[in-house]
């Protein structure tokens, strides 16, 4: 019995993050989606559009919304972007002023910023740039923290199972 009670608590404290969240997180995080990845040319001005999703489904409208790029040289420039057509629709006219790979991310208002990954304005000359696609953090929160809470769950039942066949043994000793 104290091993079915003990497999209850540790799942319950597995389940509680997830149960009731925090405060401080709750509407807060966004992803923005781009129309197209553009193709860069060093020093030409492309417009980049995209939306911005809360939760990831409902198009909102912000404040302070642009493009930021890190050059190769780690000089930092932000463009800012206008609101354009439907609702958290948004375009920004960018130039990525050095050759080579820049970093770059979408400043979402009071949002966190979502990182866009890199894109190389050296690989132009024979087709678009490249982008490297989601940030780390978005592709933990989808995958990482799943399996982490399986891989706990899993542990504990594990251990569970474990005790209860300690203590059989142990009270098969003793009465012997």
């Amino acid at each position: 019995m104290k091993q079915l009670r003990r497999l209850l608590v540790s799942s319950a404290i597995i389940a509680l993050p997830f149960a009731v969240g925090s405060t401080a997180s709750a509407g807060g995080w966004a992803i923005s989606t781009l129309d197209e990845v553009p193709a860069a040319a060093p020093d030409e001005t492309v417009s980049v559009g995209f939306t911005i999703r809360q939760h990831g489904v409902t198009p909102v409208n912000l404040e302070d919304v642009g493009v930021e790029v890190t050059a190769p040289s780690g000089a930092i420039e932000v463009f800012p972007a206008t609101q354009e057509g439907a609702v958290g629709h948004y375009v920004a006219d960018v130039v990525f002023g050095e050759v080579g790979v820049h970093s770059w991310a979408i400043r979402q208002g009071w949002f966190a910023d979502h990182e866009l990954g890199t894109i190389d304005t050296s690989r132009v000359a024979g087709g678009a740039g490249g982008s490297s696609g989601t940030s780390w953090s978005t592709q933990f929160l989808r995958f990482g923290l799943p399996t982490l809470a399986l891989a706990l769950g899993g542990y504990a039942a594990i251990d569970a199972l474990g005790t209860r066949r300690r203590r059989r043994v142990t009270v098969r000793d003793v009465a012997a």
